[in-house]
């Protein structure tokens, strides 16, 4: 955005009284910087009642990504059409501000705060690049990001997808072409409704740092056709499997990196929803599911068990005993209840990163953008899904947590010191992380001396 003092440097000069007695873009641009402070409000209302469409447009745009997170009132203010589009893309998508397309963290794809699961490693190339674009006949050059945006969504929602990418390459500048495809990639597919998985996922490979959540805001969505975990539905499942298959047929030649970890994030996701209000905790979907599914039935009944029972007083062995008894129970219910719109977002639980040597630790997608640790053996990996349930939970975690740090698999051990040390979990149970900073294996120690300055930091 042109600042003030830029605008004054250039000989300008300062803006007017009104915003509307400013003839030309960078007048408005000035005004809006000069008099946000003063009052937010009022310039709020000076842009909605700006007359031409294209500079409201472009104003929207500026004060939106000038004061992030502070706008979303504007958007009711205006009239419908690309301007109101426009803000509410940058007042309900904050990937928009939180993400640096120009240097991502790290420089990975996806960088940002959700869907870290589905970053890659390197770049991946854009199958639009070189293409010829599809050019909108835009009333002027100030509002071409919107009016290509606009041509590309309409497309995608008529399930033309190749003509949405090439109109998403007419978006002249990089922020709002990525964003084009990542938003004509959201409302081209519809489960159910016909949508094609392959041609979704290239309109996503165009979306350079937006990519992973624009996979996961997929999977997300696949994995919304689950049904209640406590009611029979083969077929439900079935279908489940079939788009889970789909998805690894799809990324074989475009991102083979993620060929397991997107089909993990939708399994995780429908797994979460399946069990989030489930009267009691079964194993039925475990009858009518692929094998890549078990792990996330696994972490999802835990957790749901976790929250009806989690104010008994068991020990490790005693929980395990109870968790596979639970999904040893195939007796359907009569009926189950509604899902719920969205599944639970529980935090990192402080594996945001790897410390030295974990980089070999076996992991998972645990319910939603979180990592876990998976075991091979069955009983060892359901005590790490019930750690997982109780750290973020409420009721009787200590004796669980002491028999963990004793058991004799040290990926359990570690776990229970890295959920120890978790935000997530907000009661800390004196002397257990002090317990786990003398354990033999290196990276227990190194994880439970961590939680511990995390812990000395905080006081």
């Amino acid at each position: 955005m042109f600042t003030l003092l830029t605008l004054l440097a250039c000989g300008v000069g300062a803006p007017p009284d009104a915003l509307s007695d400013c003839g030309d873009l960078e007048c408005k641009r000035a005004w809006m910087t000069a008099n946000w402070e003063a009052s937010p409000e009022a310039v709020m209302d000076a842009v909605a009642a700006e007359a031409d469409p294209a500079f409201q447009t472009v104003l929207v745009q500026d004060l939106s990504e000038a004061h992030p997170g502070h706008t979303a009132s504007l958007c009711e203010r205006l009239p419908a059409g690309p301007a109101q589009r426009r803000c509410r893309s940058l007042n309900t998508r904050p990937h928009l501000w939180q993400i640096d397309v120009e240097a991502p963290s790290e420089g990975k794809q996806g960088s940002g705060k959700v869907f870290r699961t589905l970053k890659t490693r390197e770049p991946v190339a854009s199958p639009w690049d070189g293409q010829e674009p599809r050019m909108a006949p835009c009333p002027s050059a100030e509002g071409v990001n919107t009016c290509q945006s606009d041509l590309a969504l309409s497309s995608a929602i008529e399930g033309r997808y190749r003509d949405a990418g090439l109109a998403c390459q007419g978006v002249p500048e990089e922020k709002w072409r990525y964003e084009c495809f990542f938003e004509a990639a959201d409302v081209g597919y519809t489960p159910g409704e016909g949508g094609r998985i392959p041609e979704v996922l290239d309109l996503c490979m165009g979306g350079g740092p937006y990519l992973s959540r624009c996979l996961g805001h997929l999977m997300v969505e696949l994995g919304r056709l689950a049904p209640p975990s406590e009611v029979a539905a083969p077929e439900a499942w079935g279908a489940l499997n079939g788009l889970a298959s789909e998805v690894r047929g799809s990324l074989k030649s475009r991102i083979p990196e993620l060929l397991d970890r997107a089909p993990d994030r939708m399994w995780a996701g429908a797994m979460a929803l399946s069990y989030l209000k489930a009267t009691r905790v079964t194993g039925l979907p475990l009858a009518s599911t692929e094998p890549a599914a078990i792990p996330h039935i696994r972490a999802a009944a835990a957790s749901r068990l976790w929250t009806l029972e989690g104010e008994e007083a068991r020990g490790a062995a005693e929980w395990v005993a109870r968790l596979k008894a639970a999904l040893a129970d195939k007796t359907p219910s009569e009926a189950g209840g509604p899902l719920p719109e969205e599944p639970p977002a529980p935090g990192p639980g402080d594996w945001e990163d790897d410390l030295a040597g974990e980089e070999g630790l076996p992991r998972i997608t645990y319910i939603g953008d979180a990592w876990r640790a998976t075991a091979r053996d069955e009983d060892t990996d359901l005590l790490i899904c019930l750690l997982e349930a109780a750290a973020r939970g409420s009721g009787a975690r200590a004796e669980l947590f002491t028999d963990a740090l004793t058991h004799a698999d040290p990926l359990v051990r570690w776990t229970a010191v890295r959920l120890l040390a978790a935000d997530e979990f907000r009661k800390p149970i004196p002397g257990l992380l002090a317990a786990g900073a003398k354990d033999e294996h290196p990276l227990v120690k190194a994880r439970a001396e961590r939680g511990l300055a995390k812990q000395t930091s905080a006081q």
